[in-house]
């Protein structure tokens, strides 16, 4: 949080894994929203364990190729 804190626009887009080592990541992914960067949530789980609120979030499915990536990111 801080990193995001302290390099305020220079993002031009983020992957977030939606479990970082136990804990779900959603508040990596406000954050980076509030800066109004585009973001992609990687995640190994179904979409039922995706919080509700971050299921409009392009998604991508671990493991995931680089083509998968790229479409995802091109979504948003």
């Amino acid at each position: 949080m801080t990193f995001i804190d302290q390099h305020k626009g220079q993002f031009d887009g983020a992957v977030v894994d939606v479990d970082l080592h136990g804990e779900k990541s959603y508040e990596v992914a406000d954050a980076l929203a509030m800066q109004h960067v585009p973001s992609v949530l990687a995640t190994g789980y179904g979409e039922d364990a995706i919080d509700e609120r971050y299921l409009h979030y392009p998604r991508c499915a671990k493991p995931f190729s680089e083509a998968s990536l790229i479409a995802a990111l091109a979504v948003r």
